[in-house]
């Protein structure tokens, strides 16, 4: 099988080595190393790649800001092993998917919940007693059933 540039898939980039007697830092004076820094002896290459051009043009709350985080993609639409159809499972989970792009909507859905479910729990809880109050009357009011049975009793 051939990718798209004609090479063979199996095929990589060889690995081409330096030379034993390359030098890549230049000779420096070592009473200045603190202020001149290390020198290389060649010029560095430096190529600059914006990996999230696929979001270019779109608007920051576009879903594909939010839940495609994935650097060097296609948009979803454009992705290939992404469908539409939801292949007979409820929630539209594409098994062909290989990408994951289905998994943050879930993921921060189930945060959310989780958030939503603690904070309720936690801090909204409005009976601020301790804990040996509460103790104090259940045992109080035992007693209290205990002398009403006794006088029932007589």
């Amino acid at each position: 099988m051939k990718q798209p540039d004609g090479r063979e898939e199996a095929h990589h980039e060889h690995v081409h080595t330096a030379p034993l007697d390359h030098k890549f830092i230049a000779p420096v004076d070592k009473k200045l190393i603190a202020f001149n820094g290390l020198r290389g002896t060649q010029n560095a290459t430096v190529a600059l790649d914006n990996p999230f051009a696929h979001l270019n043009g779109l608007p920051m709350l576009h879903h594909e800001y939010i839940f495609s985080p994935y650097a060097h993609a296609n948009l979803i639409v454009n992705e290939p092993n992404a469908h539409d159809e939801p292949y007979g499972y409820i929630n539209g989970d594409d098994p062909f998917d290989t990408h994951g792009h289905g998994d943050m909507p879930f993921l921060v859905l189930f945060v959310g919940i989780l958030f939503f479910t603690t904070t309720l729990q936690n801090h909204f809880r409005f009976d601020n007693r301790k804990n040996s109050e509460v103790y104090y009357h259940q045992r109080l009011t035992a007693f209290q059933i205990e002398d009403e049975i006794e006088k029932l009793r007589e």
